[in-house]
């Protein structure tokens, strides 16, 4: 999964997601959601990504289902701020 982590930082570089965090650490993304701690990794987020995912679903969703895609993982939404990556 390291590759699939290496991806989604650029992702959230290239598209100055700044209000992005990526979390490997299961634990500790607890702390943060009630959902998604199986996952592989997780995040959360605001802005564009926010509207992307929740409304929109533009280009930043397409990317990003594009990553999914590559490393045969997929997304959930656990609320409207946050998602976690799963295997499929």
């Amino acid at each position: 999964m390291k590759k699939l982590v290496t991806d989604l930082k650029k992702f959230i570089e290239k598209n100055d997601l700044d209000d992005t965090r990526l979390f490997t650490d299961m634990e500790e993304y607890a702390q943060f959601s009630d959902h998604g701690h199986s996952g592989v990794c997780a995040m959360t987020f605001e802005g564009r990504l926010y509207e992307s995912l929740n409304y929109e679903f533009d280009g930043l969703h397409d990317e990003l289902d594009a990553i999914c895609k590559k490393h045969g993982v997929f997304f959930e939404l656990g609320n409207g701020w946050n998602c976690s990556f799963y295997k499929k």
